[in-house]
């Protein structure tokens, strides 16, 4: 059966349509819940989607309250959980004082729809994105806000830390990720040079740019980053020091590695004009595009123990672009990292 049939994809141009018909006064009127709101218009909204993170929340909001820029509001955006989270929530905003602070009761529309209410309710300047299980450095608000107006920049983003469940920490800096010599778009379908908890953006044009793709089966993140690049005049800047900790869940159920590798190929077909008209290379690009989503979805696979499934995919992705030496270092690393474990 084909990965398209597994995970229930059909093409049609309603599933991911070009323009987005969905604004985000229609997205508001469906999110409702509590808040502690001041009169007062925040310099910054932090958003944090919710689900089922009694266990993260408290360390994720304590390190927004710890910010040494005070100006700003927190929306939780409660996605259907089934645990303490949305009470967790408010005890913690009311008894550490916060200020500002809104919690969106919301049933079951994925990270996604979540980010997207709560930008609706947003009223700062600069949204900034958090996820449940991350957290910051005090100096993450103002540093960003800093860069921001002294570019101006549009988006700002730095590095992170990047934490795995056996105790490894590894330091990200996404400005190597982005290829300034080249057309935006072409640089972010080579590399995702964003990560969601260490992006701040003016809100404006996250309006200009249309909400996250709620009909996307999963990275939704990066379809926003490659709209909100290729608005006009979109200005981009990083900070090369870590300013939050990213954990990394490693693992995960095949399902979600079809759904990842769906939603890239889509992402792939929706932008596939508009990189041909970027570059005069723009069919290779995107033949490149492609090699890469099946040759990495392939090695997530054998990582899991699915190694024949794992090794068909990933000669697929590098046939189609047999280029890239990194790619064949990594398929080696993979395949000793494998033989040892049978060893022991």
């Amino acid at each position: 059966m084909s990965i398209r049939n597994r995970v229930g994809y059909h093409r049609r141009e309603s599933a991911w349509p070009r323009r987005f018909e969905r604004r985000f006064e229609e997205i508001s009127r469906n999110a409702e819940g509590q808040t502690g709101r001041t009169p007062s218009v925040p310099e910054v909204s932090v958003v944090i989607p919710a689900h089922n993170a009694e266990a993260t929340l408290a360390s994720a909001l304590a390190s927004v309250s710890a910010q040494t820029l005070e100006d700003y509001e927190i929306l939780v955006c409660d996605d259907g959980s089934e645990d303490r989270t949305r009470l967790l929530a408010k005890e913690f905003l009311t008894e550490r004082g916060v200020g500002d602070w809104t919690i969106l009761e919301l049933g079951g529309v994925g990270a996604a729809g979540a980010r997207n209410r709560g930008i609706a309710k947003a009223r700062g300047e600069f949204v900034a994105f958090l996820d449940d299980d991350d957290t910051w450095a005090p100096e993450k608000l103002a540093l960003c806000v800093s860069k921001l107006r002294e570019g101006p920049f549009d988006l700002v983003c730095h590095s992170e830390i990047w934490a795995y469940d056996n105790g490894k920490r590894v330091e990200r800096r996404y400005s190597e990720l982005f290829d300034r010599r080249q057309p935006p778009i072409v640089s972010l379908l080579r590399n995702n040079p964003f990560s969601t908890s260490a992006v701040v953006v003016r809100r404006d044009r996250l309006m200009d740019a249309g909400p996250f793709d709620e009909s996307l089966p999963s990275a939704e993140d990066y379809d926003l980053w490659i709209r909100l690049v290729t608005l006009p005049g979109f200005k981009i800047g990083f900070i090369d020091v870590p300013l939050g900790i990213y954990a990394v869940r490693e693992g995960g159920e095949s399902s979600k590695i079809d759904r990842r590798l769906m939603a890239l190929l889509a992402i792939g077909e929706k932008y596939r004009g508009a990189l041909r008209e970027a570059s005069a290379w723009g069919w290779l690009e995107h033949h490149k595009y492609r090699g890469k989503a099946y040759f990495t979805s392939g090695i997530r696979y054998a990582r899991q123990g699915r190694r024949a499934h794992g090794t068909l995919m990933a000669l697929r992705g590098f046939a189609m672009w047999p280029f890239r030496q990194g790619w064949v270092s990594l398929a080696m690393k993979d395949w000793i990292r494998s033989r040892r474990g049978e060893a022991e």
